[in-house]
């Protein structure tokens, strides 16, 4: 839908027996979404839904359900939402519309929360593509107000089988979602207490590859298994919808630092310190503020050694409400870092935020080359004046592009190990070892 930009100038699309009608949430504005108020077509089209995903060969992989809010749009219209909701709504649901498959469907549950049932894709392409609409519809919608507004995207792992099962009506497939996320908090919760004793810090080194050097060490959580085994702590609960699990990792990182950073920093010499924190853990306050207490015990001298990496930042994030929330880390920090989705590389909202370093996870996604992915993060941070990073390299044609494109640091399995403590200063890290 091509238009101004400015809701209040353009007009609704394709339903002009809506001009001049007071704002109803239904019919649907697209022919994806569920009318809750034709209640033997909402049923039986979920019911169909829930057919389809019995039949895939991986149900639980290939199906998720994805919750938009859109509280902040609401919120930064302010007064005008009432005269623009209509507006709004076809901005948004159109666009949903175009995002989702042909077996997919969208409910709109009321004026801040939609409900999106995808099936027959990967959850987390699923997530991705759902997290890009929601940022070309911020962007459409924010053009007219200065700062904007991000629609926020929660993907679950939901078990459609059960839960949609006997479902009749709006009231009831709400109630099955809400209750679902209250068991995952606090399974997440859980998971984290369970563990919590046997987490170990660990470094994991960033080579610069040119110089065959550590550049920084890249805090985080492993879990040591009853055979001594490490593995990466996010193992413990790989299905995380609510953010308690994430908001206590990071927590646990912050108090780790706390502790080591005068050990570390004395015998790494000039490596920094690199940190990861969810997006979510910053925008919640119920998690913000436990995380914010953990980094208030940090030495001074913290800020001239630790780098902040931002995880999970959505793609339509506006520039404003991520400054906001960057500037509760700045006191801490020597340098912020984001860290992107490999089809979500831009760094136009960082611009002016102290971010210094972007760095990608070294997984491509379905139908995309390696090599254009890794050339596209080294651009997309040369031409915004930072430092690039590939993260999580588990395969030599990764590192080879890499090394091709100019990517200023390396990390991951194949790259080298994590460890206890930094390697003494000036010493060589595992570059020589592993490439060559």
């Amino acid at each position: 839908m091509q238009g101004s930009g400015d809701p209040a100038r353009d007009p609704p699309s394709g339903t002009e027996r809506r001009k001049g009608a007071d704002f109803a949430l239904y019919p649907p504005r697209a022919r994806k979404g569920l009318d809750p108020l034709r209640l033997d077509d909402f049923t039986a089209r979920l019911d169909a839904f829930r057919r389809r995903v019995e039949e895939l060969r991986d149900p639980r992989g290939e199906s998720a359900l994805h919750l938009l809010d859109l509280d902040l749009i609401r919120r930064r219209f302010g007064r005008r939402f009432g005269e623009l909701r209509e507006n709004i709504f076809q901005i948004i649901e159109h666009a949903l519309d175009r995002a989702l498959g042909a077996q997919d469907l969208y409910v709109v549950v009321d004026e801040t929360t939609i409900y999106a049932l995808t099936c027959g894709w990967p959850r987390e392409e699923a997530r991705l593509r759902l997290r890009l609409a929601a940022a070309h519809i911020t962007e459409r919608l924010c053009g007219v107000v200065p700062g904007g507004a991000a629609i926020r995207v929660t993907s679950l792992a939901f078990p459609f089988d059960r839960e949609l099962r006997g479902v009749a009506g709006l009231a009831a497939l709400r109630a099955r979602v809400e209750a679902f996320l209250a068991r995952a908090r606090k399974q997440e919760e859980e998971a984290f207490r369970l563990h919590a004793d046997r987490l170990r810090p660990r470094l994991e080194p960033l080579i610069q590859p040119r110089k065959g050097l550590i550049g920084a060490y890249l805090l985080d959580g492993w879990h040591e298994r009853e055979d001594g085994r490490l593995e990466p702590a996010v193992c413990l609960c790989p299905d995380r919808f609510e953010g308690a699990f994430d908001a206590a990792l990071d927590t646990w990182r912050a108090e780790r630092l706390a502790e080591r950073l005068a050990d570390w920093r004395r015998v790494a010499g000039r490596s920094l310190l690199v940190v990861p924190v969810h997006f979510d853990t910053l925008a919640r306050r119920r998690d913000r503020e436990p995380y914010l207490q953990r980094l208030r015990r940090l030495p001074q001298h913290s800020a001239r050694v630790v780098v902040f990496e931002l995880l999970d930042a959505p793609p339509g994030v506006p520039q404003g409400y991520l400054h906001q929330l960057l500037m509760y880390l700045k006191p801490f920090a020597l340098a912020l870092a984001v860290r992107l989705a490999p089809l979500a590389l831009s760094t136009e909202a960082f611009a002016q935020s102290g971010v210094r370093f972007v760095s990608m996870p070294a997984k491509a996604p379905r139908g995309e080359e390696p090599r254009a992915l890794v050339q596209r993060l080294a651009r997309t941070a040369r031409e915004a004046g930072m430092r690039s990073a590939l993260v999580e390299v588990e395969e030599t044609g990764w590192i080879t592009a890499a090394r091709d494109s100019g990517v200023d640091h390396l990390a991951g399995p194949l790259i080298a190990p994590p460890l206890p403590q930094p390697l003494p200063r000036g010493r060589r890290a595992l570059w020589a070892r592993t490439c060559g």
